[in-house]
């Protein structure tokens, strides 16, 4: 029968704890995962994003908008058409159809058609919204606090006070909402433009 050092006894039951560890961390993750809601955005897609392209396309765009509501009137009864939307993250999208006229690209359609963050999660505003935790985080915390021991009561207990953090908004998100909120007040401008060109037509 081989024999092992003390050394090597305690590493080896180290590499067992290790594992055990990994395996209630992959369990409790699948447990969890398909109960949280997917961001908008993943960040992954946040940082392909060129968000200073898609700022000054979105520039271009306002600038042609604003010359066809004054100029045309056509596409100023379509901007009008707007002016008992709210602001929000699906206005400047609204704009974008109602003005088919004025070619943008996939890339900025694609950022505008990003469905929108749900309110609920904005609260008190976006700026001081609760942020996400990573999923792997909260797992290796629960378990790290209960010594990997996690029954099912105090699964319950866990899940419902980390449900906030979990279902948060991400930076990413926070980002988008911001953008297309500073857009929609941008098609707000224009909705302006064209109410004041129309009394004085």
């Amino acid at each position: 029968m081989m024999k092992f050092t003390q050394k090597e006894e305690v590493a080896y039951l180290d590499g067992c704890r290790e594992s055990l560890d990994k395996a209630r961390e992959s369990l409790l993750y699948q447990q969890v995962h398909g109960q949280i809601r997917e961001p908008v955005i993943s960040k992954g897609e946040g940082r392909a994003l060129n968000l200073d392209g898609l700022r000054r396309e979105w520039i271009r765009f306002t600038a042609g908008a604003l010359k066809a509501v004054i100029q045309d009137p056509v596409s100023r009864e379509s901007a009008l058409s707007l002016s008992s939307f709210a602001v929000s993250e699906s206005l400047p999208l609204e704009l974008v159809n109602k003005l088919a006229v004025i070619k943008v690209s996939e890339d900025l359609k694609r950022y505008l058609t990003l469905a929108s963050v749900p309110d609920e999660l904005l609260s008190p505003d976006v700026t001081h919204a609760p942020r996400r935790i990573p999923l792997e985080k909260a797992v290796h915390d629960v378990l790290e606090r209960n010594d990997g021991d996690l029954n099912a009561a105090r699964y319950d207990l866990e899940k419902k006070q980390r449900a906030g953090q979990l279902d948060a908004i991400t930076q990413e998100e926070a980002d988008l909402v911001i953008q297309r909120y500073r857009f929609a007040r941008d098609v707000k401008l224009i909705v302006l433009a064209a109410l004041l060109q129309e009394s004085n037509s």
